[in-house]
Formats: C-alpha cells, sequence, structure tokens
C-alpha cells in the first residue's frame, strides 16, 4: 500500500477537529491518477462525508445553543430546523455504517454522540417553542372560562412536555404562572355555580310537629337527606367504649353544601393569590358572603339535629338497660 493511499484510509474520525479536511480531499481527488485503489477511495470520500456532517453538526449545535430559547417561528426555522434536517442526515450515515459493519458491532466514532446531543436539543427546542405558542395563546385571557379549558390543557400539555425536556425554567415558571391564575378563576366561576339546591331552616313558631318533620322530608329519592344521624356502631344505643361520645353523621345536604362553600373559600384565595381576575373576585366574595349566611343556618340545623338524636340515643338506651335489669 503507498504512503498516499495509507494517508486516505487512515483518518482517525475518533478526533476529527485535528483532521485536515482540504487536505484530505486533495488527496483523493490525486489519488486515482497516483493508482489508489477504488475500495480506498470510496473509504475515504466517506470520511470527507462524515467529516462535513460532523462539522456542520457540530457548528449547528453551537448556534443553537447560542440562541436559545428560540421562541419565534424565525428563530426555530433558522436554528432548529435546520439542525433537524442534519441530524436526519447523520442517522441516515450512521444507519449505512451499521449494514455495513459486523453484527453487534458498536458505532464508532464522534457522531453518534453528537447525534444523541442534537436530538436532545431539538426536542428540548421544540417543546420550549409550543411552551411559548401555548402560553402566548392564553396570556391575555381576562377572564378563564369553561371556552378556555381546551387551550389551558394544551398549555398544561406544554409544560409538562417542557418540563420532561428539561426546558429553559423562565419559560416553564411564566407559563406555570399563566396557568395557575387561570385555573384558579376558573374554578372559582365552577365553585360559585357548584352549590347543592338545598332546603333551608325555615320559621317553624307557626307550624305543627308533624309540618316540620313533612318540610325536611324529600319524596325525590335522588335529593340528599335534609336530616342527620347517630351511626349505629356495635355497642347501639349506647356510645361507642373507646370514646364514649356518640358518632355524628352530619346529612347530605349539610355536608354537600358545607364542602361547597369550603370549595369556594379555597378558590378564591387561590385566585387572589395568582393575581385573578379583581371583578370576578368581587362576584366571587358577593356570592360567599350570602353562601355564608345560609351556612349559618345550616350549621344551626346540623347543631340542633345532632342534640336531638344524641338525647333520643340515650333515651333508648337508658330504657333498655331499665328492662334488663327487670329480666335480671
Amino acid at each position: 500500500m503507498s504512503s498516499l493511499e495509507e494517508a486516505i484510509t487512515s483518518v482517525d474520525m475518533d478526533s476529527p477537529a485535528g483532521v485536515d479536511l482540504d487536505s484530505l480531499t486533495d488527496m483523493i481527488e490525486k489519488g486515482s491518477a497516483f493508482g489508489v485503489s477504488e475500495e480506498s477511495l470510496a473509504i475515504g470520500r466517506s470520511c470527507v462525508r462524515e467529516l462535513l456532517l460532523v462539522r456542520r453538526l457540530s457548528s449547528q449545535v453551537s448556534d443553537l445553543k447560542a440562541n436559545s430559547p428560540c421562541v419565534t417561528q424565525t428563530l426555530f426555522c433558522r436554528y432548529v430546523n435546520g439542525l433537524k434536517a442534519t441530524a436526519g442526515e447523520v442517522g441516515d450515515l450512521l444507519k449505512e455504517q451499521a449494514e455495513g459493519a459486523e453484527e453487534g458491532a458498536p458505532a464508532e466514532g464522534a457522531l453518534p454522540k453528537m447525534l444523541a446531543e442534537a436530538t436532545e436539543m431539538c426536542q428540548t427546542a421544540h417543546s420550549e417553542y409550543w411552551l411559548c405558542v401555548a402560553t402566548n395563546g392564553v396570556r391575555n385571557i381576562e377572564r378563564a372560562g369553561e371556552e378556555h379549558v381546551k387551550a389551558m390543557g394544551r398549555l398544561k400539555e406544554s409544560i409538562t412536555k417542557a418540563e420532561m425536556n428539561e426546558g429553559n425554567e423562565g419559560l416553564i415558571e411564566a407559563a406555570r404562572t399563566v396557568h395557575m391564575r387561570l385555573a384558579a378563576e376558573l374554578e372559582v366561576g365552577r365553585a360559585v355555580e357548584g352549590f347543592p339546591a338545598v332546603k333551608l331552616p325555615v320559621d317553624t313558631s307557626a307550624m305543627t310537629a308533624k309540618e316540620v318533620k313533612e318540610y325536611w322530608v324529600e319524596e325525590d329519592p335522588e335529593k340528599p337527606v335534609n336530616t342527620g344521624h347517630v351511626e349505629e356502631t356495635r355497642e347501639w344505643p349506647k356510645p361507642p367504649e373507646d370514646t364514649g361520645e356518640y358518632v355524628w353523621c352530619p346529612s347530605q345536604a349539610y355536608a354537600g353544601f358545607k364542602q361547597a362553600y369550603d370549595r369556594l373559600g379555597a378558590a378564591l384565595e387561590a385566585a387572589k393569590g395568582s393575581g385573578g381576575n379583581a371583578e370576578l373576585v368581587e362576584e366571587g366574595e358577593k356570592v360567599r358572603e350570602v353562601r355564608g349566611g345560609e351556612m349559618e343556618l345550616m350549621e344551626g340545623k346540623n347543631e340542633e339535629d345532632k342534640k336531638a338524636a344524641v338525647t333520643a340515643a340515650e333515651k333508648l338506651a337508658k330504657k333498655l338497660g331499665k328492662k334488663g335489669k327487670k329480666k335480671k
């Protein structure tokens, strides 16, 4: 093998930066005239192709790093799309090399590692760009409602993808802030509308005991029960031995209303804490004030129900206790 042929076929592809590409290209062009075999020339041309890809890939990776995050379409097309195209060429080359190599042989040279880095960078840049698109799409919503749910879902999904790809933390945090505000506003609206229809305590001074009882009975089985009860534990009608106190179960109506009342309170706090729409917060506060008055009425009834039920249980326990003594 001539020294020229040896120079063409012994390029150190593990250190592509140290290869004189112009000199290698010149040797390949002159190779035929000096009797270099076609096989060796093909090896040399393959090296040139790989070196050109290495340098282009390296340059584009550096450019993307210097211009990240690419938050506009112009930047994305200029730096990300070009890198993706080059990465595709590198992938094709590595596939060709793998097909020509012995089965199970690992890929050699700098390209595999560079390709992995470029692919990861493209994924990150892609998630950052679409995160910005999703954020900008909802940023100017003054008051989130049901009509914005899909757009908010896209933003949430974009945040998740950007987090998975370790995207720019500033972009992610800005998106989280926007989503938090919108989610809080949406929840206030839902909480305001989420109160169940319940019967409220009324003035019973002019009602008979039967009328009072009938007032609280719901004929529709789908409606919540209005009166609570004492749980019948193992010791019933006596209270549980471990606590000595009866277990009180509030009515379904009371429990559902209280849950809705607490939900609205939490939603308003979240909206105020995230800079939610001031008008919406004010409306929600007014609703909560009205519902608060209703809540007080229901709490009063709940306490009355509990007191009556516990008294009835105690009387029953006492009565059964007396019967037990008589039998003895």
